[in-house]
């Protein structure tokens, strides 16, 4: 298992290919975390929290 850091927060995440998953807590909730990944640099960043996400 990695680890990414996004400002203050350390992720831990499984790998799947290109498609990094993870869970962060924002202070209320957890949200999952999805990365997609090129080569070892984050192309694109999703989190889902909620029923509207």
């Amino acid at each position: 298992m990695k680890t990414y850091s996004f400002g203050v927060e350390t992720v831990p995440v499984a790998l799947a290919g290109d498609l990094l998953v993870g869970s962060v807590h924002d202070g209320k909730a957890y949200k999952i975390m999805l990365a997609r990944l090129d080569e070892e640099d984050i192309k694109e960043l999703k989190f889902i929290s909620g029923k509207n996400d």
